[in-house]
């Protein structure tokens, strides 16, 4: 069922003017409803040379800047509705780090950890992180020194109390917005397995204005590997995630982009190697943005009216080993939009196979998948992956610590468990379409 919302009177009018504005020439009968949204952002650039997370080839701490790092927030709703999503410019996050960040934040304000997704651009140029990909020069010649550790170890900590900081900030300064979703697509990302292979090349966007419609923040995710720039150049940088970030707030003056990534860990941005093409793919989804907001048909959405969180897990393929814990976190919007958080470097085979499923129920993709959320403790393969085998089934296993590939099997526990979190939102949907699928 749509959740209802209570406009105020004083409001009336400046929802009306969003209307006619913001999202002229809508079929829509009624206005949306303000929710409360807030933002924040921090930078989070070394200070000084680290050694950087990505590229095993790298042999030394990091040159020089190419391009500021950020954390940045965005708390949606108040009360038991609230939502929190957190993007960081990084290679990946630990589940260590991430539960001392959620269990600070619900200790200060009671948004518990369901409600509440982290998630890692995963660009290849950023500082390495305690506790995440920690093997990565586990075959260098070149291997972490002490000195080096300690360097790491410092950033890690100024990043954890940075991200809770902004966190805050955010919820501290909700104020009543209009929020909208809408779907582009960009064609740089190229699987990186086989010719021809798989893609997702969806760019869903959600737009955030006052309810004057001035634009307060765009949200934007794509399916792609952070890897264009070369591993040789050894600078801090956002990759193509960071440019188009940039791109959107110089196009938007005042407003934030957040970008999450999607289902691509089999895809590498094409062509690549080297900054020019950063800049370009950047801006080709701050184009794709841009058109995207220009529309008419963007969709008004409430807040997030459930979030839920379910752990399976995923067993190996070495027997006698424990199997890895592994959280899946969803979000409804109202009956407009459902949004789920895996972790890992998930490949494209999710993406497909869950919005196939919802299209064939609901006639429509209504569906936002997000990767190498909360934690990354490694690549999610699929089924077709595994008989393939490969990097990403295989010897990827090394650099994360793991005891080898997968078990058979795993796909379909993932799949099941974003369904059966995602029920109720299908039946909701189907319903206001005037059917009745399960």
């Amino acid at each position: 069922m749509r959740r209802k919302y209570r406009i105020p009177v004083a409001l009336f009018g400046q929802c009306l003017l969003v209307v006619l504005v913001a999202v002229a020439g809508s079929n829509e009968a009624s206005c949306a409803a303000t929710v409360d949204v807030g933002f924040a952002r921090v930078d989070i650039t070394p200070t000084t040379p680290i050694r950087l997370s990505g590229y095993a080839a790298r042999s030394t701490e990091s040159v020089g800047v190419q391009q500021k790092l950020w954390a940045k927030a965005m708390a949606i709703g108040r009360g038991r509705d609230t939502a929190l999503l957190i993007t960081v410019d990084c290679t990946g996050l630990s589940r260590d780090l991430t539960g001392r960040i959620k269990r600070s934040l619900w200790d200060k304000t009671g948004i518990p950890a369901r409600s509440i997704a982290m998630a890692a651009s995963h660009t290849h140029s950023a500082p390495m992180i305690s506790g995440y990909l920690e093997n990565l020069f586990g075959r260098s010649k070149h291997p972490i020194t002490a000195e080096q550790q300690a360097h790491i170890d410092q950033y890690t900590k100024e990043l954890e109390q940075k991200i809770l900081k902004t966190a805050l900030d955010a919820a501290s300064s909700r104020r009543p917005s209009l929020l909208f979703w809408g779907r582009g697509r960009v064609g740089f990302a190229k699987n990186r397995r086989t010719q021809g292979g798989p893609v997702d090349h969806d760019l869903p966007v959600l737009k955030v204005t006052d309810p004057d419609g001035v634009m307060r923040a765009v949200v934007v995710g794509y399916a792609c590997h952070g890897t264009t720039l070369d591993p040789a150049d050894n600078v801090v940088s956002g990759d193509w995630m960071g440019y188009a970030q940039h791109d959107i707030e110089q196009r938007y003056p005042g407003s934030v982009a957040m970008v999450v990534i999607g289902a691509g860990a089999d895809s590498n941005p094409f062509p690549r190697v080297g900054l020019t093409h950063a800049q370009k793919h950047g801006r080709r989804v701050a184009d794709q943005v841009g058109r995207v907001l220009s529309r008419d048909d963007l969709r008004p959405i409430g807040g997030v009216t459930s979030a839920r969180a379910g752990t399976v897990e995923l067993d190996f393929a070495r027997a006698g080993v424990e199997p890895l814990p592994y959280t899946i976190q969803t979000w409804v919007i109202g009956d407009e939009l459902a949004m789920v958080f895996l972790e890992g470097e998930v490949v494209v085979d999710y993406s497909l196979r869950l919005k196939a499923h919802f299209r064939k129920r609901l006639g429509e993709d209504k569906l936002w998948v997000a990767a190498f959320c909360n934690s990354v403790p490694g690549y999610v393969a699929s089924e077709r992956i595994l008989k393939e085998g490969g990097y990403e089934a295989d010897s990827s296993t090394f650099y994360y610590g793991l005891p080898g590939r997968f078990a058979a099997g795993l796909e379909d526990k993932i799949i099941e468990e974003v369904l059966g979190q995602l029920r109720g939102f299908v039946k909701a949907s189907a319903t206001t379409r005037g059917e009745s699928k399960d």
